[in-house]
């Protein structure tokens, strides 16, 4: 994917690709079967319910979403399907939007999950822009670049990391963003 220059900022081309070694396989064999579990007990339990496909058609977008961030290659790629499994959430968390409580708990997941996604891509933006690239065979096959950018600028290691450690706080609802 390539993303022209705009304003004076300089282009950028992101491949798309899928990274599979060791741990992401692991993490796919533990989300397959967790999804799989879900989708069984979702047979059961919304059969006969007029809601039945768009209740799956929302699961099999979050669990494709999920393999998809599980695969990516860079945290671009990552974002994109990190936003779809927020996505997701929101749909399946407020999926009876009828009941005033679903539908202001659906609302209330999905802006806390923006705050988090908001630290997020901040995150990235801090990445992309110390060691100009995202893509994270580049940056973890190269641990001298991080280890010189550690020594030149301590804190912005700690910031990034701070940023991205909380989209997964967003994400996982953990202490602050547990409102949801």
């Amino acid at each position: 994917m390539h993303i022209p220059a705009l304003a004076g900022a300089p282009a950028v081309d992101i491949p798309i690709s899928l990274h599979l070694d060791t741990l992401s396989a692991i993490m796919l064999s533990m989300l397959t079967f967790i999804a799989t579990l879900v989708s069984l007990y979702g047979c059961g339990y919304m059969h006969g319910d007029r809601g039945y496909w768009r209740f799956f058609s929302i699961v099999s977008l979050f669990v494709f979403s999920m393999i998809m961030l599980v695969l990516s290659a860079n945290f671009v790629q990552m974002f994109v399907f990190w936003e779809g499994v927020g996505l997701c959430s929101y749909l399946l968390i407020g999926f009876w939007y009828e009941k005033p409580a679903a539908a202001a708990a659906g609302q209330k997941a999905f802006v806390v999950n923006r705050i988090g996604d908001f630290g997020f891509a901040a995150g990235i933006f801090l990445i992309w822009t110390t060691f100009g690239t995202v893509d994270f065979g580049e940056l973890f096959n190269h641990p001298e670049i991080l280890a010189q950018q550690a020594l030149n600028h301590p804190w912005l290691i700690e910031v990034t990391c701070l940023c991205l450690f909380m989209g997964a706080i967003g994400k996982s609802a953990q202490f602050p963003l547990m409102v949801w």
